[in-house]
């Protein structure tokens, strides 16, 4: 007789570890720059609360300021310039949670003051 498998839902099916950092995200939706914080990140991918809704399956263009701190291994305060896929847009207390893949990214010194030609620099 076959044995039956049932799923633990609380079982983690993600590929890759998630970290819990709260960076600073912006990105451009039509043209329009929002700012928005990660709630975590991965190697592959990142979720965030945003402003507003995202669509599924939309390519964004968006930087992400990683931190300076004791759990993550960085010399100074990075960008990271990156192209993404909504993968997934709800609504949440606040605003919209968003799920990104990540296709393409580079890393950059971070650069102030936040504006529109920062988007447009790295993307050219």
């Amino acid at each position: 007789m076959a044995k039956l498998h049932t799923m633990n839902p609380n079982r983690e099916r993600r590929r890759r570890r998630r970290f819990p950092l709260h960076c600073r995200v912006q990105f451009e939706k039509h043209g329009q720059i929002l700012d928005g914080t990660t709630v975590n990140i991965s190697s592959s991918g990142f979720y965030c609360l945003a402003p507003e809704p995202l669509q599924t399956g939309d390519v964004i263009r968006c930087v992400v300021d990683l931190v300076q701190e004791p759990r993550v291994a960085l010399p100074r305060k990075v960008s990271l310039n990156c192209e993404a896929v909504v993968i997934r847009s709800e609504a949440v207390e606040g605003g919209y949670g968003v799920a990104c893949s990540i296709r393409a990214y580079s890393m950059a010194p971070f650069v102030a003051p936040r504006t529109e030609a920062r988007l447009s620099n790295y993307y050219q």
